[in-house]
């Protein structure tokens, strides 16, 4: 059979070509709602939300702790029981094979904001990647001494051990306009 034999059958039993257009666009509708549940909802009952529309509780603001001047909004506050919460970051990109300490550090600062503003327990948060990977991050005392370092370091303008000038990075970074060692 070839191609024209196939659309000339299709074209001659137009209702049945319309039930294959209606099932396999109804089917393509019920796998993107599947996909969705086992996004951060596996994890427990979402609590809050940051950009998803639907009917979790939308924070009115980010999360700011005035002890330790720091503020930040998770995507997902997700309600793991027994008074643990875990905060959830997505992030667009698909999974590259490694978790960026930029990426660790922002899960970090939501961890400790989620302790410090609504005294929750964390044992770990979640990096949520486009491709549907997800990595949990345990809350470890390395991981919060890591990241009073890095705030310390951002205070007093130091930059991190191992930081180069690098275009494409001050490109898009939102301090170019202040930075001193900012390359164009």
């Amino acid at each position: 059979m070839n191609i024209g034999n196939i659309l000339r059958f299709f074209l001659n039993k137009p209702a049945l070509l319309l039930i294959i257009i209606l099932t396999l666009t109804a089917l393509y509708i019920i796998i993107r709602i599947l996909r969705s549940f086992a996004g951060p909802l596996k994890y427990g009952r979402v609590i809050s939300a940051d950009h998803t529309p639907g009917n979790w509780r939308r924070p009115s603001h980010p999360l700011f702790s005035r002890r330790m001047l720091l503020t930040g909004m998770p995507d997902y506050l997700i309600d793991e029981g027994n008074g643990y919460v875990a905060p959830v970051e997505y992030k667009s990109t698909a999974w590259r094979g490694r978790i960026y300490d930029s990426h660790r550090l922002q899960l970090a600062t939501y961890m400790l904001l989620v302790e410090d503003c609504l005294h929750k327990k964390v044992r770990h948060g979640i990096i949520m990647y486009g491709d549907g990977t997800t990595k949990k991050i345990p809350f470890t005392p390395m991981l919060r001494q890591e990241l009073f370092r890095t705030m310390q370091q951002m205070r007093t303008m130091q930059l991190p051990q191992g930081w180069y000038p690098d275009s494409r990075r001050c490109r898009s970074c939102s301090m170019r306009l202040k930075c001193s060692m900012a390359v164009a």
